[in-house]
């Protein structure tokens, strides 16, 4: 398999929130150690079924208390992150978003972020 790194292939896994192989599309990846510099925080990825190895790289942008309450996170961050979460829910269990059920609300979610033009 070719492991060139590529920009298709960068906004192919940043659109999927890093939970596919940007290489061969697998969910079969782990996180390997982390490193913090110069204001980033770097995580070694790697995919079990096709063996590509690649950096994330990470920016802060929020900060949580104690009780992991973010703080003067605004309701477009709140939306965007609650969307996010969702649809890496819906990744994960490898399901197409319907009408019905849990699913109604990825549909509302996704109308709120659109109130944000985001």
């Amino acid at each position: 398999m070719n492991h060139e790194m590529t920009v298709k292939r960068v906004d192919t896994y940043l659109e999927a929130k890093g939970v596919r192989c940007p290489y061969c599309g697998s969910t079969s990846i782990d996180g390997g150690s982390i490193d913090y510099e110069l204001g980033g925080i770097y995580q070694q990825m790697g995919c079990g079924d096709c063996d590509g190895e690649w950096v994330d790289g990470y920016t802060l942008d929020r900060v949580a208390d104690a009780n992991h309450d973010f703080i003067r996170e605004t309701a477009a961050d709140r939306a965007a992150r609650r969307l996010a979460l969702f649809e890496v829910w819906l990744m994960t269990e490898r399901r197409t978003p319907t009408f019905s059920g849990y699913d109604k609300r990825y549909f509302e979610l996704q109308e709120s972020l659109a109130k944000f033009n985001l």
